[in-house]
């Protein structure tokens, strides 16, 4: 036997150990393509009616955001009308302050007192009069 030989049939062994250690890894890459191969076929069926989901979720979502944002929209036009109705009133309020002052004021306070002083002269003068007599058998009980 030559050295030739001898190499070729220690690379022979070789390759043949190779390929005795490659088998078992080629049959646990075929039963992973397998698994693989179901795992699509379920994703493939189950896949659409959850895509079809998604689409009516955005859907609903965007005309929800859109109506969302029509109700604020109209929300802050109101309370910008409101806002500036206050404003007239807060300004025609401190104009009428202005320009009545408080002599009108103190005039207020002297008609109100003055109302308070006629009532009560008026119900002092009417006061025995209009009181119904007593008998002294309801003034026992």
């Amino acid at each position: 036997m030559t050295t030739t030989e001898i190499i070729l049939i220690i690379v022979s062994i070789a390759f043949l150990l190779f390929i005795g250690f490659c088998i078992p890894v080629l049959l646990q890459l075929w039963r992973a393509v397998k698994k693989m191969d179901e795992t699509l076929h379920i994703l493939n069926e189950g896949l659409p009616p959850i895509i079809r989901n998604l689409a009516e979720i955005t859907t609903n979502v965007n005309r929800t955001t859109v109506n969302v944002q029509r109700q604020v929209a109209e929300l802050s036009s109101t309370l910008t009308k409101i806002q500036g109705a206050v404003g007239i009133f807060v300004g025609l309020e401190e104009v009428i302050r202005r320009r009545v002052g408080f002599p009108f004021v103190r005039k207020v306070t002297t008609l109100l007192s003055v109302a308070r002083g006629v009532s009560a002269f008026v119900h002092t003068l009417a006061g025995p009069r209009a009181v119904p007599k007593q008998t002294t058998k309801e003034l026992q009980r």
